[in-house]
């Protein structure tokens, strides 16, 4: 029998293997000729230039062809239906999974070898190394299987197996350390490793046994009764209703396990959000797309992979309606997992405008710690909800036409992206109306509705269902490309350009321009002088705690200065301390209050702008400059010092 298992997942999974192979090998290759080999010196921190690119590279196939050999098992099974099959055979489920445990392993071993060969004939990884990646693989595939034995789908599997094994890392791991370790050593001793390995791989393949033979145990502890039939009392028959109770009931079952391990990773990428090195403003589009795949794939995940959605149609019943109650229920679930990612931001942002740190910024502003939403106004919400909202159309299509959700996820990202920026980089600039971004959306996933009763009859690809597909797909481009020609035409293009050519006519020229000119020089001048002042975070030893230099600065000018905080004082001090460069040289405090007294002049000329860039950086110098005046006014007031100016003197004109 082990013999027929291994022939049936050679054929199943033989495909995906030599995919694997195939484009890991290929990957290898670029990483071996294009990137950095590793640094020796590099800190830990820093993965990528610890082990270099083509060592991580190869450590992250090995471990997603373990993992997808493990998670594929049994998960498979379930979502193409043929588990049915399998636990209809004359043996034990004990047997069948030692079988289908065995196969797995023979093709995960041989997708594993093949990639860690070319890793070591491209010079990747050496002999120790890659025995380490056999130790990994071998736990991706123990975990991975426990997640099959236990999740429905593949992808299911994954989400299982990653924070399943997360989790027992830390469960195993602290024993052994109180345990094994000794004093002064890094560590436990390679005792402690192996014991801790060892339950690792152990662990997962014990349960997954003890879960899947669990209807061999519960047969032969049945006990059969004969007994009189007894009548049941009396129902009174309740009154026929919409439904809607009984199908949120059913849509909350099958998004209970999902559910829960979606909103643990959506929490957890939301504390990411909260490191040093990452950027919200980039990272949450990203973010949002998954999380609208996600939530839409799962959609009719459950009759995807139990293939229950003829039931709907043999009992006729009403399916236009659970299509309703099932997509309103996971589209509340999208907002709930786009709370869990913005939560750590928010309370962050709380926190920070509750010390002062973060007055003068608009609340989304604080929250993704970017100034730009301030100028986004009433678009900040279109961008935000965008990639999540395209990405739930598109997984729930998608989770409707394929039937492994591991290509509806992959296919859904792709095409919901495409169409998200689209719009991504015209909400930056602004003026885009409701009907252009979701309309497109709103065409997609009406998509869903149309080929719903197709799909529950399992007629997905006759003539009728098909033909609706491609008019629906039709509507999309049409209302896609419409909103876009729509965005090129909304602004008259004038060519002579006579209105703008006037204005810049109506400007100071540069000779007359002396009090502009003379404010753009203060102001450069205390820019460098800024820039160099500006202590080092790795000279602050709790940098990461204490907020930058220029937010306690404005709260100092808002709000007084404070007293338990030497190092503002040291770098005024050195920011005012502006020597004069030739003779008759000026300060750029002096100059600044002398240009303040001269007729109004431009700050910014127009036939010196070269990119937005520069200009944003001049007007941020001159917002900054006299709120370091104030800062300094306010610490005059406080010590008695007369070294700064008693008012100030600058107008940031």
């Amino acid at each position: 029998m082990i013999r027929a298992v291994v022939w049936k997942e050679l054929r199943e999974q033989g495909l995906i293997a030599v995919m694997l192979a195939v484009l890991g090998g290929a990957l290898l290759v670029a990483a071996a000729v294009f990137a950095d080999p590793p640094m020796p010196n590099a800190p830990m921190t820093d993965i990528v230039a610890a082990l270099g690119a083509g060592r991580l590279l190869t450590l992250m196939l090995v471990v997603t062809a373990g993992m997808v050999c493990g998670g594929a098992l049994f998960a498979a099974e379930k979502e193409s239906g043929t588990i049915a099959f399998l636990e209809a055979l004359p043996t034990g489920h004990w047997a069948l999974w030692r079988a289908k445990v065995v196969a797995g392993l023979l093709l995960a071993l041989a997708e594993v070898l093949a990639l860690m060969a070319v890793a070591a004939a491209l010079g990747l990884a050496d002999v120790s190394f890659l025995a380490r990646l056999l130790v990994y693989a071998l736990l991706a595939f123990a975990w991975g299987t426990l997640g099959s034995t236990l999740a429905r789908t593949t992808l299911g599997s994954v989400g299982i197996a990653i924070p399943a094994a997360t989790l027992a890392s830390f469960a195993f791991l602290f024993p052994i350390v109180l345990l094994f370790a000794r004093p002064g050593a890094g560590g436990p001793p390679p005792t402690g490793w192996a014991l801790f390995e060892l339950l690792m791989v152990g662990t997962p393949l014990a349960i997954s046994a003890w879960r899947f033979t669990a209807p061999d145990r519960a047969r032969s502890a049945e006990i059969v009764g004969a007994g009189p039939w007894t009548r049941g009392p009396s129902v009174r028959p309740r009154k026929p209703g919409t439904g809607a109770r009984a199908l949120a009931w059913l849509t909350a079952q099958q998004l209970r396990t999902p559910g829960t391990v979606l909103s643990l990773f959506a929490l957890a990428f939301g504390l990411a959000l909260l490191l040093p090195n990452m950027r919200p403003l980039v990272l949450w589009p990203v973010l949002a797309l998954a999380a609208g795949v996600l939530a839409g794939v799962t959609a009719f995940g459950d009759e995807q992979a139990h293939q229950t959605a003829r039931f709907w149609s043999e009992h006729r019943l009403p399916v236009g309606r659970a299509w309703w109650v099932k997509i309103g229920i996971h589209f509340g679930f999208l907002l709930w997992l786009l709370v869990l990612l913005a939560l750590p931001s928010v309370l962050r942002a709380q926190v920070e405008t509750t010390e002062g740190f973060g007055r003068g910024r608009s609340s989304f502003a604080g929250v993704f710690q970017s100034r730009l939403f301030d100028e986004l106004g009433a678009q900040t919400l279109k961008f935000l909800l965008v990639p999540a909202v395209y990405g739930f159309a598109f997984g729930h299509v998608c989770g409707l036409l394929f039937r492994k959700l591991v290509v509806a996820t992959g296919v859904a990202t792709m095409l919901a992206g495409t169409c998200a920026a689209v719009w991504e980089m015209s909400l930056l600039a602004g003026g885009v109306t409701h009907w252009q971004v979701w309309l497109p959306a709103g065409a997609v996933l009406l998509t869903g509705r149309v080929l719903i009763r197709g799909w529950a009859a399992d007629r997905a690809t006759a003539r009728g269902p098909l033909t609706r597909l491609c008019v629906a797909t039709g509507v999309l481009v049409v209302s896609l490309v419409g909103g876009v020609a729509y965005r090129v035409l909304q602004v008259p293009d004038d060519p002579t350009g006579a209105d703008d050519a006037a204005f810049v006519a109506r400007l100071p020229n540069y000779d007359e321009n002396v009090g502009g000119r003379d404010f753009r020089t203060a102001a450069d001048r205390f820019a460098r002088l800024a820039a160099a002042s500006v202590p080092e975070p790795s000279r602050v030893p709790d940098a990461r705690r204490r907020p930058r230099v220029d937010e306690r600065l404005d709260t100092a000018a808002r709000f007084g200065w404070p007293t338990d905080d030497p190092e503002l004082a040291e770098y005024l001090d050195r920011v005012f301390d502006d020597p004069p460069t030739a003779p008759g040289d000026k300060p750029w405090p002096n100059m600044a209050a002398d240009a303040a007294r001269l007729p109004l002049g431009v700050y910014e000329l127009p036939q010196l702008v070269g990119t937005t860039a520069t200009t944003a950086t001049a007007l941020d110098n001159a917002r900054r400059m006299p709120s370091r005046s104030w800062s300094a006014v306010s610490r005059n007031r406080r010590t008695t010092r007369t070294r700064y100016p008693r008012r100030s003197t600058l107008s940031p004109r």
